[in-house]
């Protein structure tokens, strides 16, 4: 792929996705340069849009192509390579981007599209600065994102709190194991209760 590049552009990486809207499932999509000039920029996108964008990122592979997928397979059989994606147009919070090929031809694209496609290709993405002058932050952690991490945190210690409760009662007699079952009961922690009762049923 040759290092072609757009005009007056700044390239930008996925920073990530976050919750804009639960009601009607729209999400922020969320740039960051990588140039160092410390600028982020924020679109809206539809649920499918940042779905099929979290399954690329996350590597999760399904039988079948989803519909970017296929957008690849279409590009990489008419024999030309994606040269980028640049984010060069905003009018009243609706951004505008053009997909550029190698063999000359530019389409027309929604931002979401066209970033769920570069990523695949492994292209590269630009925003216009005059973009970047009137649509971009200053770089920070953001709201969303620090929620997820926090989640994520939190179920990551209750994962590793689980499984070394999970070893304690593993070392525990059948007796034992009874007593620690009515407990559970009596303190209304039937997950717990469950546990036990598989681990018992195990010992008889």
């Amino acid at each position: 792929m040759n290092e072609a590049r757009p005009n007056n552009s700044t390239q930008f990486n996925i920073y990530g996705i976050v919750p804009y809207d639960k009601i009607n499932g729209s999400y922020n999509l969320i740039l960051k340069d990588t140039e160092d000039l410390g600028k982020m920029v924020s679109i809206a996108i539809g649920g499918p849009e940042a779905q099929s964008i979290a399954i690329f990122l996350e590597g999760v592979e399904f039988d079948r192509p989803f519909t970017h997928d296929l957008i690849c397979n279409i590009i990489m059989d008419r024999s030309v390579d994606l040269e980028y994606v640049v984010i060069d147009d905003v009018l009243e919070q609706t951004y505008f981007a053009t997909m550029a090929f190698s063999d000359g031809i530019m389409t027309d694209c929604r931002p979401s599209d066209g970033v769920s496609v570069a990523i695949r290709m492994g292209s590269p993405i630009f925003i216009n600065n005059d973009v970047i002058d009137s649509m971009s932050f200053e770089y920070r952690s953001v709201k969303g994102m620090e929620e997820s991490n926090e989640e994520k945190e939190k179920e990551k210690k209750k994962a590793g709190s689980s499984k070394k409760k999970k070893n304690e009662l593993l070392s525990l007699s059948k007796e034992e194991l009874d007593e620690k079952l009515s407990e559970a009961i009596e303190k209304e922690d039937y997950e717990l209760a469950a546990k036990i009762r598989d681990l018992i049923s195990k010992k008889r």
